[in-house]
């Protein structure tokens, strides 16, 4: 999920990236954490906002 290339997703999969890691907080405390500390979140959410 870290590696994945946001530029050419639509919203829809981008949200479904964002559903998928709270998914897997569900299984592996601290993946949430994980991915905002390393600035994956932050990307998926810029490449919401250049959609709207």
């Amino acid at each position: 999920m870290t590696d994945a290339l946001v530029d050419d997703l639509d919203g829809k999969c981008v949200m479904a990236l964002l559903v998928g890691a709270v998914r897997a907080e569900r299984f592996c405390d601290g993946a949430l954490l994980s991915l905002f500390k390393d600035g994956t979140i932050a990307k998926w959410l810029k490449r919401l906002n250049e959609l709207n």
